[in-house]
């Protein structure tokens, strides 16, 4: 399969050869010559969304490891409180 780079390379070449030529394009020549464009452009476009996607995907992985740092180490703040009054029930059934 070819690139998108090397396609639109080959499309170049293409026409510089025609310009060198001298003789114009064809109105069928023409029509193929958008087609191929509007399928370059959409491809481009395919490949712009994909790395959109990517990007923001790792972004998400970078935050999310951000956000289990910062709780864990909000956790270990915590559990490390020793001030705090441990309040236990009286299953016993007996009233002070």
């Amino acid at each position: 399969m070819m690139s998108l780079q090397e396609q639109i390379s080959q499309l170049v070449e293409e026409l510089r050869a025609n310009v060198a030529s001298g003789s114009p394009l064809m109105t069928g020549e023409q029509r193929i010559l958008a087609a191929r464009l509007l399928t370059l452009g959409k491809l481009a476009l395919n490949i712009e969304h994909e790395l959109q996607f990517y990007r923001l995907e790792d972004a998400g992985r970078i935050g999310r490891a951000t956000v289990e740092q910062l709780a864990g180490e909000a956790m270990g703040n915590m559990m490390f409180d020793t001030a705090d009054k441990v309040v236990r029930p009286d299953f016993r059934g007996k009233r002070s």
